[in-house]
């Protein structure tokens, strides 16, 4: 964060970037015109000791990336209860200690008129989200990221009007996505990555019309991918619903996203032929359809993919031969490993390079430079029927 929030602009502190240990001095708390600490990217550790209940012009706390919790045993987050007085405060950034503790109820009486950004990720918070933090309605940011809460996502964050970024990534949260999330129309990004929520994914989130990345990978859910997603036409940034257990087809409406630059459907349950409409989404650098029981041939949609860097349909039931016009693409990373293609491959484009590409696992495959280790085709052989010729390729095992 390397301008602070709320922090007046005319005036830089001397204490962030710096190699500062020791414990926070308990004394700041006397120091009643105190508008904002501003500490971040130091060594500071222990227990977080200012009283914050007499500092009432108290703006901004800026303390991420120190040591703050280290080989503390009493609750490191009850500092927050004392903050309720501080009717202006703006900014809590925390991100990146070591604290420990419970999320108090209290939290929910901090300032809810300026109060827009709040970074408590990176710690070692436990317990439940209290639905108190639905109360803070100026909150633009909320960062909860990798700790270890639990229990579910209070329905009340619905009631976060200006929300932008919500981010719960790897967590312990479980549970159904509250319908309520679809309340956020003003939501750029949703980090639900990585905690172990279940159920189906709510339609509602269709209605969060500013979404430039959506990320549910690593959890258990399950049913459909709702077309409702594919109507976000803003998603520009990502769209990953990896490692989950969603099933059925990918819907027509995927071809709505024509600015996303990276899609994630693998590890799936997911099936059928890919429509075709998957080609309008020409912006796509990154696709993984990995791990699923995707079929027919190869996706002749992927021609018209002129950016895609990175592509991989491994670990599907896709067949017959590996078309050419891939040597022609600029794609840096293919994985086709684990299908059913067949024929020769080509040795030109990114299939000259055997470490940007894979095809293990596709026993009908032959050719190739020698590294893929493939095994030889059999010789063009010519037969003459109806006056056209007709050639086979045959892999002929060493």
């Amino acid at each position: 964060m390397s301008n602070v929030p709320g922090r007046d602009r005319d005036f830089e502190p001397w204490l962030r970037d710096n190699q500062l240990t020791g414990l926070h001095p308990a004394s700041l708390s006397n120091a009643t015109e105190l508008g904002w600490i501003d500490i971040g990217n130091n060594g500071f550790s222990g227990r977080i000791a200012v009283d914050f209940g007499s500092l009432h012009n108290f703006k901004t706390l800026a303390a991420s990336s120190n040591n703050f919790g280290s080989g503390e045993v009493r609750d490191g987050m009850q500092f927050l209860s004392t903050m309720t007085n501080c009717s202006n405060l703006v900014a809590v950034s925390l991100q990146n200690n070591q604290i420990k503790g419970v999320l108090p109820k209290r939290i929910g009486n901090l300032s809810s008129r300026f109060l827009y950004y709040m970074a408590l990720g990176g710690n070692q918070i436990y317990g439940g989200i209290p639905s108190t933090l639905g109360n803070l309605i100026g909150l633009e940011t909320l960062y909860l990221e990798r700790n270890q809460l639990t229990g579910t996502i209070p329905r009340t964050f619905g009631n976060l009007q200006k929300l932008q970024q919500l981010a719960l990534i790897s967590n312990k949260l479980s549970g159904e996505i509250p319908e309520s999330l679809g309340n956020l129309s003003l939501l750029n990004e949703l980090y639900l990555d990585d905690n172990n929520l279940e159920g189906s994914i709510p339609p509602a989130l269709g209605n969060c019309q500013q979404l430039l990345l959506l990320g549910l990978s690593q959890n258990n859910f399950s049913g459909l991918i709702p077309k409702e997603i594919f109507g976000i036409s803003s998603l520009s940034i990502s769209l990953d619903l990896s490692q989950n257990h969603l099933s059925g087809t990918i819907p027509s409406e995927v071809g709505n996203l024509k600015n996303l630059a990276g899609l994630d459907f693998s590890e799936n349950h997911l099936s059928g032929e890919i429509p075709g409409t998957f080609g309008g989404c020409s912006s796509v650098e990154i696709l993984s359809l990995a791990g699923n029981s995707f079929q027919g041939s190869f996706p002749e949609f992927i021609s018209s993919l002129k950016g895609t860097q990175n592509l991989n349909l491994s670990s599907n039931n896709f067949s017959g031969p590996i078309p050419h016009f891939l040597v022609r693409m600029s794609i840096k990373s293919l994985n086709l490993s684990f299908n059913d293609f067949v024929g020769e491959l080509p040795t030109q484009g990114i299939f000259g390079n055997a470490s940007a590409v894979s095809v293990v696992g596709n026993r009908r495959l032959c050719g190739g430079i020698p590294e893929l280790q493939l095994p030889k085709c059999q010789p063009l052989r010519e037969s003459k029927k109806n006056k056209k010729l007709l050639r086979f390729i045959i892999p002929v095992e060493p």
